[in-house]
């Protein structure tokens, strides 16, 4: 459901093999044991996992390794505190990106053009940028963080699915070749959002009557409206929503309109993939701490003290 047609397709690929599978078990287990790990806990396992980073990018990358010796890297320096280096690191531009695509590739010796994939998105900006993932290690993370999310929410992927995303109609069993092997086929009922109005969409969900709504907020919201507008009432279990923010007024309105049930935000990004999810209690999103590191900053790009608003 990321609405990158490559990529499922790779993902679903890899989802077909007992061993993947089992990969994905393995890490999804280990990233509900982070969950509950004390603040210090945490704060050293992502030490660690800075050291390892900044050791592979500085033996990878030329431009890498100009970086983090500005920002004052030794190798095998135990003594430096990866989160002071983090911090001494410019954040990395768009432009960036743009300007030393190739030059920034830290590729591993052993890897090729067939363990990697591409993709291209404007982002919040309109500017196109390419990201460069590794396969094997990229789908085994996302494939995990999103049974993760599934496992907190307590869906069914049995029951059927409608989504509103991307350009295209289709109509299949299955929510991915993942939670086929692990739960079993739901109908997936997809709908273009471009080619349909909300007014379309309200009347194509009350006719079909899925159990779960993927789509983003201003859509379920809008849907909603018009629901509510109607003297109307569809019930679901939940609505997943994705790619922006998720207001007030959205989820008091999806919450009449839907038969009670809860917008559940998930954050991400096309560079790391999922950076947060929706607290399962609350309306508030926890950041992937196995996985993701999240630094906020201002207009000048300093990092924001609690509580103060980035850029």
């Amino acid at each position: 459901m990321n609405g990158e047609k490559g990529q499922t397709s790779l993902q679903d690929e890899y989802a077909k093999t007992d061993s993947f599978i089992a990969s994905v078990l393995k890490v999804k287990s280990w990233l509900r044991t982070t969950e509950s790990m004390p603040i210090e806990s945490q704060h050293k396992m992502q030490e660690v996992q800075l050291r390892d980073l900044f050791h592979h990018a500085w033996h990878c990358s030329d431009w890498w390794r100009t970086r983090l010796s500005q920002a004052g890297y030794i190798p095998d320096d135990s003594n430096i505190s990866s989160f002071s280096l983090f911090e001494n690191i410019p954040p990395l531009l768009r432009t960036d990106l743009q300007e030393h695509f190739v030059t920034m590739r830290a590729w591993r010796s052993d890897w090729s053009d067939k363990d990697m994939f591409t993709s291209t998105t404007s982002g919040s900006t309109g500017v196109p940028v390419r990201v460069e993932k590794y396969s094997a290690a990229y789908n085994l993370i996302y494939e995990a963080m999103a049974l993760v999310d599934h496992e907190w929410h307590m869906r069914d992927a049995r029951l059927s699915l409608a989504i509103i995303l991307g350009e295209e109609d289709s109509l299949h069993l299955g929510w991915g070749s993942l939670l086929v092997a692990l739960q079993g086929k739901g109908a997936v009922m997809k709908r273009s959002i471009m080619n349909m109005s909300s007014l379309d969409h309200a009347a194509w969900l009350l006719e079909n009557h899925p159990s779960y709504l993927a789509t983003v907020s201003y859509r379920a919201s809008e849907i909603g409206e018009i629901l509510i507008s109607q003297g109307k009432t569809l019930p679901l279990l939940q609505i997943f929503s994705q790619s922006e923010r998720v207001t007030p007024q959205q989820r008091e309105i999806c919450h009449r309109a839907f038969g009670g049930a809860k917008i559940i935000d998930r954050y991400s990004c096309e560079e790391v993939g999922w950076l947060a999810l929706q607290c399962p209690k609350h309306d508030h999103l926890h950041v992937v701490a196995g996985t993701t590191i999240i630094e906020i900053v201002d207009d000048h790009l300093r990092p924001c003290p609690v509580g103060v608003a980035g850029r």
